[in-house]
């Protein structure tokens, strides 16, 4: 019987071997010689490539082998070239006088060959810190940093507000600079005096300066002012899968003078970003390009997703964000939102976000989402914003924003301020489009557009109201009414003359599970196929003939007709998570840029198991390759 396993393994590789010389020649006769090459000389690498070894008992005058280690990862790191692994043995470096703390510069792997620094064999390497300068094609992976700081241990655990004297009582937003300043002296030093210290003593964990295609994965990052810090023009920078927490600020990002931008590019997905002393991601400085997506950000102090200083096309899609704000009554300039675009560029993007329990006891903020004085304005779109103390959304000197087929329920309640579905209150909060939303039992009532904001948006409709007891329209009008209560009245009177909100409804939209906060939509809800498709340019989710309203799509059987097939128009479904084989990058295609992503991990462990399609041993091999072909050579377009 092991001889008949044996010849049957043996056959399968073979027969795998032979399909695999089909599927060259048959790419070769399509032209696509360049990635065959491309992927041979991937092969040629890995055979020639070098792997050292890091141990607390080694030393640098060692050959750097499993039984003669080098002691400094960054004397290896001076010795690797493309394609070359660096394993660390499970030792706590942190405590020695300089192998604890790495500075690597002016290292380059390629693109097929990049330089891989890795934990052993699952074990727990522990650093102060790796900073990674001028380099690029690096991977960084499965490493414990914690740094120099300390705190009380009253802050390790972010999930409520811990004040050294409660008789001071709340401290709202609007009181003067001064006598904040003293109430808080009273209330948080704790907190104060800690986060003073972080900013003032800086460190980062994991710093990437002035490098390119970084990868930072499966790490552990703690007790640093930025967990992540990228900076000083880095370009495409991956930031996935690790833990970040108690840190200052989870992510970083920073730029010199003479930077056009901080980082470039750069993705942050599937990381755990949570109990940090200020924000989960904090993005300053003109970072530009940065896509965040898939994370589980909680339990930090003020913000959980920060977009500033001119930083733009940020795509914020698919994270879970909850329970943050708790210190917001003595920032600079109290307020705190979960997500905040504040001084934001152009064309940052909200999209397919569960965002909830934002407080904010200065009275100021604890919105879901907030523009503030981004005149660019901001795209929200597909969010379920809920149980929030602030609004659901919010503008503040800002306009310009584009907020469709959200959901915001619940929010405002709490708060000494008024505060709604969605809020718009300054004078330049103009020209915004809002449609296909659901607003839905918000403190105050459904959308305040105030100082006779609702003559000056260029488009308001399709929206879906159930505001019991509080009007769905408030804010100085074309008429005497400050509000409106009874949609009939409003739609026929001041709706009507400005030529909004003509077809929306004033409906329970019947959500599936309300109390177990699953807003999707009972088969019989009122706000199916009622929304409009204009916008569907902007919000390119999968629809069935007629877009719903709110932030889930149905896809129950009242959603008549077949679902339309992902296309360049059509790409999206709000929380939709969808697996194609062989689809690295998730643009719907198996294509070149899928092979090459398989070419550069050819014969190297998964350790996430995310690459491996064939045989799931999580390590990338002939069969994989084999079935990875397949798909290619079939022109495979992905399907929702």
């Amino acid at each position: 019987m092991a001889y008949l396993k044996i010849w049957k393994k043996n056959s399968l590789l073979y027969t795998a071997f032979i399909c695999l010389m089909v599927v060259w020649f048959s790419l070769l006769n399509s032209q696509q010689n360049t990635y065959i090459e491309n992927t041979l000389g991937a092969l040629n690498m890995a055979q020639a490539s070098k792997e050292y070894f890091v141990s607390l008992s080694g030393n640098d005058s060692n050959a750097g082998t499993i039984n003669a280690p080098f002691l400094s990862l960054s004397y290896a790191a001076q010795q690797a070239g493309p394609g070359d692994t660096i394993w660390i043995r499970g030792d706590n470096f942190k405590g020695h006088s300089y192998a604890g703390k790495i500075t690597i510069t002016g290292r380059n792997g390629t693109n097929n060959s990049p330089i891989l620094i890795k934990a052993y064999n699952n074990e727990k390497p522990i650093y102060e810190y790796i900073k990674v300068q001028n380099s690029s094609w690096i991977d960084i992976e499965g490493i414990t940093v914690i740094g120099p700081k300390t705190l009380p241990e009253e802050l390790k655990k972010i999930d409520h507000i811990y004040a050294d004297d409660n008789s001071v009582g709340i401290i709202l937003g609007q009181e003067s600079a001064s006598t904040r300043q003293q109430k808080c002296s009273v209330k948080f030093p704790t907190y104060l005096n800690t986060v003073n210290y972080w900013l003032n003593n800086w460190s980062a964990g994991i710093s990437i300066h002035n490098s390119s295609n970084i990868i930072v994965a499966n790490n552990d990052v703690s007790y640093h002012s930025a967990g992540v810090q990228v900076r000083d023009a880095s370009i495409d920078v991956t930031v996935k899968n690790n833990e970040l927490h108690n840190n200052m600020n989870g992510i970083y990002t920073w730029k010199n003078t003479g930077d056009a931008f901080s980082s470039s590019n750069m993705q942050v997905i599937d990381n755990h970003i949570f109990y940090n002393l200020k924000f989960g991601i904090f993005l300053m400085r003109f970072a530009q390009g940065t896509k965040i997506e898939d994370n589980l950000i909680e339990y930090n102090a003020l913000t959980h997703i920060g977009i500033n200083n001119g930083s733009n096309n940020s795509y914020v899609l698919n994270n879970r964000l909850r329970f943050g704000g708790y210190y917001s009554e003595c920032m600079d300039y109290p307020g705190a939102s979960a997500i905040s675009v504040a001084d934001g560029g152009a064309d940052n993007v909200i999209d397919s976000n569960i965002i909830s329990d934002q407080i904010d006891y200065s009275a100021n903020d604890g919105n879901g989402i907030i523009a503030d004085y981004t005149p660019f304005g901001i795209t929200a779109i597909n969010n379920v914003v809920f149980d929030n103390m602030g609004s659901g959304f919010s503008s503040t000197n800002s306009g310009n924003n584009v907020v469709i087929n959200n959901t915001f329920a619940n929010n405002g309640y709490g708060s000494s301020a008024p505060r709604y579905g969605i809020r718009m209150h300054s004078a330049s909060d103009i020209n915004n489009i809002i449609a296909n939303n659901i607003i839905y039992k918000n403190a105050k009532g459904g959308i305040l557009l105030n100082n006779g904001l609702i003559s000056k948006q260029t488009y308001v409709d399709y929206n879906l109201y159930f505001q019991p007891g509080t009007p769905l329209m408030l804010g100085s009008s074309v008429d005497t009414n400050q509000q409106y209560s009874d949609f009939s009245t409003y739609k026929e009177g001041v709706a009507k003359n400005l030529g909004i909100d003509q077809n929306s409804i004033n409906a329970d939209p019947l959500f599936t599970n309300e109390s177990q906060k699953n807003f999707s939509v009972l088969d019989s809800s009122p706000a199916i196929n009622k929304g409009t498709n204009s916008y569907t340019t902007i919000n390119k989710r999968t629809i069935s003939n007629v877009t719903d309203i709110g932030a889930i799509e149905h896809v129950g059987s009242s959603n008549s007709g077949e679902d339309n097939p992902p296309d360049e128009n059509n790409n999206g479904g709000g929380a939709q998570v969808v697996v194609c084989i062989g689809d690295y990058n998730d643009d719907k295609f198996v294509d070149e840029a899928d092979y090459k992503v398989l070419a550069q991990n050819y014969k190297k462990e998964d350790i996430s198991c995310s690459l491996d399609i064939a045989n799931d041993d999580c390590f990338l091999n002939i069969i994989d390759l084999v079935v990875f072909a397949e798909k290619y050579n079939s022109g495979v377009t992905c399907n929702i």
